[in-house]
């Protein structure tokens, strides 16, 4: 596809071994964040892989792209941070503690997750922030809500 539009493929430098060959789209970056445009950020939370990458758009109300790095739940009321999805292993609480205060250091209302009817629509910052406490409470041993 990158040939097809003729265009950049930007990756986090963090994920660089599992380029099977190089090819002259691919870009890579390093660092927590990698600003494609005034509007268009590429942000690393450390979160479920060394390289893994979200794109903040800031623009209107703000966006975060997130795929499955920060996982919009089905009830889009809450998100999660998972290290491992398939094998069901939590994230590390103190990387999901440090990728909850890099990404509340950006506006957005929209969370769009890896599948179409994955979206949280409004207070996107605030489902986030909501949704670190919770998890970080949980793995403290404090009470939190009861799951719904």
């Amino acid at each position: 596809m990158a040939h097809a539009f003729d265009a950049p493929v930007h990756l986090h430098e963090a994920d660089r071994r599992w380029v099977g060959r190089p090819d002259p789209p691919l870009h890579f970056w390093s660092g927590r964040t990698h600003r494609l445009t005034d509007e268009l950020t590429l942000i690393n939370p450390g979160v479920h892989f060394p390289g893994s990458t979200v794109m903040h758009r800031n623009t209107g109300e703000g966006a975060l792209f997130t795929g499955d790095v920060v996982n919009v739940c089905p009830d889009r009321r809450r998100i999660t941070i998972m290290y491992s999805y398939t094998h069901h292993i939590p994230e590390r609480p103190d990387a999901v503690r440090a990728a909850g205060e890099l990404l509340t250091g950006y506006r957005f209302e929209r969370i769009h997750g890896a599948w179409w009817d994955r979206v949280v629509t409004g207070d996107g910052n605030e489902v986030l922030a909501r949704s670190v406490d919770r998890y970080l409470r949980f793995e403290e041993g404090l009470p939190v809500e009861a799951p719904s």
